[in-house]
């Protein structure tokens, strides 16, 4: 494998995932200091407003952030500067417009909209405090896509960690100091308005840097190398045009998947209620899968979505100066590393996830859901990297096709399975899901690049190596329960210390790593 790939990846993601694995351990102490301090059904209320961020972020800002990463980087590659400032304005122009008109609908109508869509109305004051956000959150992304397309990530890591910092201080503030706030939804969801604002704040001071580098890049489409229609300067027109031709679909195709995906968030709690006959006991475990236990399941997707986040603008412009095989070892490189990764976890959790769950959330259910979504990590890291694949190489209506076969499967085993099994009728409709959305986007990708795998190295000697170090963890765990440790959360973190160490050792000597 080329080193210079590698090094593109490994250190073009490090920053992120530092500040993503910082922001996941402060969400941790979230989402348990809201479980003891709000409880596990308005943390289920809490977690049913997201359909509505969901589809209105899909509206007014996931478009014009690929359409930013694809065209900037493209065009930056061969120093446009013109073009790069036109489609920046133009998205923003877009994004903000469209973000301010969603904030006016959500403001005058949600109560409807809690009442007739989200069958809660409950969540009403939640989604009017959310629209505060909208706006924000476009101006922030837009700044941050940006970056991403440059692919530096400093500005972007940092306003995650600060995002995060000031929502956890907020929360924890109001709820300690403010004794007149209501202990429900509302506080985690002001904590929300605050942790974007403060993260649309830091991003605002980058803009006198972006004029500078802009300003500053040198025109390279007199290379040999470089097509003269894309490193040529485009009137407005055409800027325009490729924009929307890019944007529209996405965001059409987007809004139908974040619609079918809202739908399935709604049905959940709806068909658990009318299967279990208790509104309560049904919003609980909702919030205890999707609040508590997918918690730890997406703890390690703080790597691969950095990757995911770098692999758009690198693929975009690798295709761009036609690198065919820059683009194949990109590939290859991120399925090696998503099975090394997401074995390493799978393992984690269906040994120690009963446990871990239980212990870190005082609640049963959380650990019994943990250990039932353990299989779902390898899945879930193919998807969600090889799925910005396909976005970098313009396959944006194969990502679409793929992700709405997941979602019907989702929604599928919530009307034909919970009435029959309860709650482990979706968590088995999630595991199917996202083991189809996994090989149609490998066999995809493949079909796009040709990717090379290795089978013995990505998968049986990874497995291997899981299976040595969870049977040095738990005779680790026997003898120190044996010695007088108490099986506490300490005692559990040691065990998995141990099984990660056996792992990566046995990683470096088997140089699983050099792919």
């Amino acid at each position: 494998m080329s080193t210079s790939i590698k090094r593109t990846l490994l250190q073009g993601t490090f920053i992120l995932t530092i500040a993503s694995i910082l922001t996941k351990l402060l969400g941790f102490y979230n989402r348990i200091f809201l479980a003891s301090t709000i409880g596990a059904r308005e943390i289920g209320i809490y977690q049913l407003i997201f359909p509505v961020y969901l589809i209105v972020h899909c509206i007014s800002c996931q478009g014009f952030e690929m359409g930013i990463m694809k065209f900037v980087s493209e065009e930056a590659s061969f120093g446009n500067r013109r073009n790069v400032w036109r489609y920046l304005r133009l998205s923003f122009l877009f994004s903000f417009s469209l973000s301010l008109l969603c904030m006016a609908v959500v403001m005058l109508l949600h109560e409807p909209i809690a009442i007739y869509l989200l069958k809660q109305r409950d969540c009403s004051e939640s989604l009017f405090i959310m629209a505060f956000a909208f706006p924000i959150i476009s101006v922030k992304d837009c700044i941050l896509s940006y970056f991403y397309a440059m692919k530096k990530t400093l500005l972007p890591a940092s306003c995650q960690l600060l995002e995060q910092c000031v929502r956890v201080s907020v929360i924890w503030g109001l709820a300690t100091f403010v004794l007149a706030i209501t202990k429900d939804a509302s506080l985690a969801t002001i904590g929300l308005v605050a942790g974007e604002a403060s993260s649309m704040l830091l991003s605002l001071l980058a803009i006198p840097h972006i004029k500078k580098e802009i300003n500053g890049m040198q025109n390279t489409s007199s290379l040999p190398h470089v097509s003269h229609y894309t490193g040529s300067i485009l009137p407005r027109r055409t800027i325009l045009s490729r924009l929307l031709k890019y944007c529209l679909p996405i965001t059409g195709n987007r809004l139908l998947l974040t619609t079918l995906s809202s739908v399935e968030s709604v049905l959940v709690p709806f068909i658990l209620a009318k299967t279990l006959g208790n509104e309560d006991q049904a919003l609980e475990l909702f919030g205890v899968l999707t609040g508590m236990s997918m918690t730890f399941v997406l703890f390690p997707s703080a790597i691969t979505n950095s990757v995911a986040m770098m692999l758009l603008p690198t693929i975009s412009e690798a295709k761009a100066q036609q690198q065919k095989m820059r683009i194949c070892k990109a590939a290859s490189l991120s399925l090696h590393y998503c099975l090394l990764l997401g074995i390493l976890c799978t393992a984690i959790f269906l040994t120690f996830g009963k446990n871990l769950g239980t212990m870190v959330f005082q609640n049963q259910s959380a650990g019994e859901f943990l250990f039932i979504l353990s299989w779902l990590c390898p899945f879930i890291y193919i998807s969600t990297t090889f799925t910005s694949i396909l976005n970098g190489l313009g396959k944006t209506t194969l990502t679409f096709s793929n992700n709405v076969i997941a979602v019907l499967i989702r929604i599928f085993s919530i009307v034909a399975f919970i009435p029959k099994m309860g709650i482990q009728g979706y968590l088995l409709g999630l595991l199917v899901s996202y083991g189809v959305l996994a090989f149609l986007s490998i066999f995809h990708v493949h079909s796009e690049t040709n990717l090379y795998f290795n089978a013995r190295r990505s998968i049986l000697s990874p497995a291997c190596l899981a299976f040595l170090g969870t049977t040095f963890a738990l005779i680790s765990e026997f003898f120190l329960l044996k010695a007088g440790f108490p099986h506490n959360l300490v005692t559990l973190c040691i065990s998995i210390a141990i099984l990660c160490g056996i792992y990566g050792f046995g990683t470096l000597l088997l140089r699983l790593l050099d792919y």
